[in-house]
């Protein structure tokens, strides 16, 4: 996925952080009070002696190898080695010694503290910042809320989810998203599909 957006005259533009997905804290986490936030998910094991294939959801991608510990399956692992392949990396994680264990971690998200992550600027934002958004038109109208983003490689384009709850999907540029409260937790929206 990509990084912080921030606003400016003509764009969200990348900043080129982490992104964050989705933050879960619970009884099951090392730490119940500590907020966890996906930032990468483990694959297929890669040979037979505990290397897994991993994934990254930073921008850019070696932003994953910053964080540590990782949360994988609800235990704290530090990656011991990794190195780039095909796209995304091969990871050694501590306490995984052989294919078997590599296998039980397949599919699973890595998860860091969110402590971790660079505090945004006043007009910067994390994905999970925007997420239960509400959307308002330019006279206050309500609209929806955010209920997700999508990458589309020339922008990222907010999911609105309308109270009929149909699925609007709209640029993330400066043409379209004129304001973001995040105090207020919403955000103007001046698209046609609302009209």
């Amino acid at each position: 996925m990509s990084g912080v957006r921030s606003l400016n005259a003509f764009a969200f533009t990348l900043a080129g952080i982490v992104i964050s997905k989705r933050p879960i804290s619970g009884s099951n986490s090392p730490d119940p009070t500590q907020d966890w936030v996906v930032v990468g998910r483990v694959g297929a094991p890669y040979g037979v002696r505990g290397w897994v294939r991993v994934s990254s959801y930073t921008d850019p991608i070696d932003n994953l190898l910053r964080y540590k510990p990782w949360l994988v399956a609800e235990r704290e692992l530090e990656p011991v080695k990794v190195r780039a392949h095909q796209g995304g990396f091969v990871a050694q994680l501590a306490q995984v010694d052989d294919r078997d264990a590599a296998a039980l971690l397949a599919g699973q998200d890595i998860r860091v503290p969110i402590s971790q992550l660079p505090v945004t600027e006043s007009d910067e934002f994390y994905w999970r910042d925007l997420i239960g958004m509400q959307a308002r038109c330019p006279a206050g109208r309500a609209l929806g809320e955010v209920t997700q983003l999508l990458e589309t490689g020339a922008h990222d384009v907010l999911v609105i989810t309308t109270p009929a709850k149909l699925e609007v999907l709209v640029p993330f540029v400066k043409e379209f998203v004129h304001d973001i409260d995040k105090k207020e937790n919403f955000l103007v929206v001046d698209w046609s599909e609302f009209d």
